[in-house]
């Protein structure tokens, strides 16, 4: 009887979720191609909530940045496909993430993805990686906030992995604002991308911002370091 409520639960979870997402996504391609990014990105990160208070899901905040006037570059975990609506409907300013090349080809998504002028990755390819870079670090110096996942892809065990070199490396030249975000629940709500799916509580970590003053001198691999440490013992267990 119990695994029986929990297929059940797991397919609500899709149906509504899935469905309040496909909404979104429709809207936002509409929005984002008509009108100024920044002006409708609160609307759209309203959407984007909703599909996380339709599947069960509570999003717990602490300190989340206030100066909306700073351009931040965000280095969160990567435990699921769901982060990256999570940060659009969670961070405070409209940015730019950095995304599978993949993504770009999905029916519909692809759309939104190219409206919300997100930033394809292809990290088979050296040479294509470092082109995604210098269009985030174009991005930041032009005043927009960046996300980049600098484990590269989704964990598949719900452990956090070990940081590519690559992001740090741009962000030493970004002069950029750095935070680190710890995510925690995101696992047990889809564990691997699996069918089963489980209402939850995510918590969102923003730890406090790393100005350029204190990264410089650094090397990458030591902003590689000192970050991976912020962001894993961040996470709560």
């Amino acid at each position: 009887m119990k695994k029986l409520f929990a297929h059940i639960v797991s397919a609500y979870i899709w149906v509504a979720a899935g469905s309040m997402f496909f909404l979104t996504t429709l809207v936002g391609i509409v929005i984002f191609n008509l009108f100024k990014r920044e002006r409708v990105q609160p609307f759209f990160a309203f959407m984007l909530n909703f599909v996380f208070v339709v599947a069960f899901v509570r999003i717990k905040l602490i300190n989340r940045p206030k100066d909306k006037s700073k351009t931040y570059l965000y280095f969160p975990n990567h435990t699921s496909i769901a982060d990256v609506p999570l940060m659009g409907a969670y961070l405070p300013t409209y940015a730019n993430a950095i995304e599978a090349d993949s993504h770009f080809k999905w029916p519909v998504y692809k759309y939104l993805v190219k409206a919300y002028q997100q930033i394809p990755i292809n990290r088979e390819n050296v040479r294509e990686s470092l082109k995604a870079m210098n269009i985030a670090l174009e991005r930041l110096k032009n005043g927009r906030a960046v996300v980049i996942f600098p484990e590269g892809h989704r964990t598949r065990t719900g452990e956090i992995q070990e940081f590519k070199k690559l992001p740090f490396a741009m962000a030493l030249k970004s002069g950029a604002t750095l935070v680190p975000i710890s995510i925690s629940g995101m696992w047990k709500l889809s564990p691997n991308d699996k069918f089963e799916k489980r209402p939850t509580t995510v918590t969102m970590k923003f730890h406090p911002p790393i100005t350029p003053d204190e990264y410089a001198g650094l090397t990458a691999d030591e902003l590689k370091d000192k970050i991976y440490e912020i962001v894993k013992n961040g996470i709560i267990k």
